[in-house]
């Protein structure tokens, strides 16, 4: 893979590129300090993939360079964060279309091979992103009904790149008093799960937390993946952690929910894919629209990243295509809320 970087402190940014260039066999196109120089390179050497610093010298840091070379640029960006798991910032960075976040790497072997299982993880996502598959799969679940109203409704949400910032804009126009469960599948590395918890529950109506594996979803709640391994749906509607399918790159995988979840859960359910780089999600969410249950996809022109949506549209998955926040009203208006619905204190709009 062809990498930048941006990095501030020098003896860190070789550090960043021994690693890449002397574990992985990667090339380093360009290093540099600061988000101008940055954004100056990627329009003449556009790399696969930038390793950035949250923290940079003089007016811009990593959240706005983020947001200035996924505008104008695209490529895969990933944060390098110094013990800032709980930074707003780093789900700022998220939400404007960084691919994940990791910790730079100590001299200790665990932190170097955390990093460098990181890296390659990261290189599958990129190389799978916009990789077209002949033909969808087809289902083998039997083709049933769904009505929608109804008190035991869960929504199921999948996403990646941008994804922080897209739920945020969609459940931002759903009210504290929810009459429906919702669960999020969302491709970050277990560090951050918890500060993204928090940094949702600071933004929605709903209260927010982890996932920590034995619980039902919860009417009014808005329950969040927290683990490198995949979230599953148990026969008895629990929610619960896997390693299986081990050679699935995508963890937790999108793909792997949506599936048990159509396999498991008795009730009404509403399924939603957003913005994200690789193909993950589409097969669980053609499984659920042959099922029966609505199912929504991000458009093209509000994705930070289009590869999980545009994937899940090519297999005709998606009963809906539309902006995060008007699938929000769309999923109002499905279950019979009213516009004004309440806010729990502290929540906001975006």
């Amino acid at each position: 893979m062809k990498i930048g970087i941006v990095e501030p402190d020098l003896v860190q940014r070789e550090k960043l590129a021994r690693l890449v260039r002397d574990k992985l066999g990667w090339q380093v196109l360009w290093e540099v300090s600061n988000g101008p120089a940055a954004i100056r390179r990627c329009l003449h050497q556009k790399p696969e993939l930038i390793l950035m610093a949250l923290k940079l010298p003089g007016g811009e840091d990593g959240v706005a360079v983020t947001r200035s070379i996924m505008k104008d640029n695209p490529c895969a960006i990933v944060i390098i964060t110094n013990k800032e798991h709980k930074s707003a910032g780093i789900f700022k960075a998220l939400s404007a279309g960084a691919l994940d976040a990791v910790e730079m790497p100590s001299d200790h072997a665990d932190g170097i091979a955390h990093f460098l299982g990181k890296m390659q993880s990261v290189r599958t996502l990129v190389q799978d992103n916009g990789a077209g598959e002949a033909g969808a799969r087809k289902s083998t679940m039997p083709l049933q009904t769904q009505a929608v109203q109804g008190a035991e409704m869960l929504i199921a949400i999948g996403c990646s790149t941008g994804g922080p910032g897209a739920v945020a804009l969609l459940l931002a126009e759903l009210p504290a008093d929810l009459p429906a469960a919702v669960v999020i599948v969302q491709h970050v590395d277990e560090e951050y799960a918890t500060g993204m918890a928090e940094w949702l529950d600071s933004q929605i109506p709903m209260s927010t937390r982890i996932i920590q594996g034995g619980e039902k979803p919860e009417m009014g709640t808005v329950l969040l993946a927290k683990t490198n391994d995949h979230l599953v749906m148990d026969p008895t509607g629990r929610l619960a952690y896997t390693r299986e399918p081990v050679e699935n790159p995508y963890r937790p995988s999108v793909d792997e929910f949506f599936c048990s979840a159509g396999q498991y859960w008795r009730d009404k359910m509403m399924a939603v894919l957003l913005t994200g780089m690789g193909r993950d999600g589409g097969r669980g969410l053609l499984a659920l629209r042959r099922l029966g249950y609505h199912t929504f996809a991000q458009n093209e022109a509000s994705c930070a990243v289009y590869g999980m949506p545009q994937d899940a549209i090519q297999r005709g998955a998606a009963d809906d295509i539309m902006t995060p926040q008007d699938i929000g009203q769309r999923l109002r208006d499905m279950i019979a809320l009213p516009r004004n619905g309440g806010v729990r204190q502290g929540g906001r709009r975006l």
